[in-house]
């Protein structure tokens, strides 16, 4: 499963100690992160909207309902268990597509799950 994160990459280098520089276009604008290794953390999700988060343990996850051309709209947050797992599930409108998101809160980065 690879890393999936809640914007478009338009920056991404190595920085000389091993971690790395990661510049996101997000809806507010550009945001920029320092990441002291390469990501590691990633989002899973099946469509009854179970999932987990690897590499975390506490939080939570943000569901948001998308559409293209119009903004997306927040369905809820779910708390994260021990071991990453969460339960998103909610009342889905048809025609949308679904995007869970986790902060990661060491380091601001928004990781990603997108259901089409």
């Amino acid at each position: 499963m690879q890393t999936e994160l809640d914007g478009r990459v338009v920056g991404y280098a190595a920085t000389p100690t091993g971690g790395r520089q990661l510049l996101l276009a997000r809806p507010d604008g550009l945001e920029w992160f320092e990441l002291p290794a390469v990501p590691t953390v990633r989002v899973s999700v099946d469509f009854t909207l179970r999932g987990r988060v690897e590499g975390a343990s506490s939080g939570a996850v943000s569901l948001y309902e998308e559409q293209a051309g119009q903004p997306r709209r927040l369905v809820g947050e779910f708390p994260l268990d021990a071991q990453g797992l969460f339960d998103a599930t909610a009342p889905l409108a048809p025609g949308f597509s679904f995007r869970v998101v986790y902060v990661d809160p060491a380091t601001g980065v928004p990781y990603a799950r997108l259901l089409r």
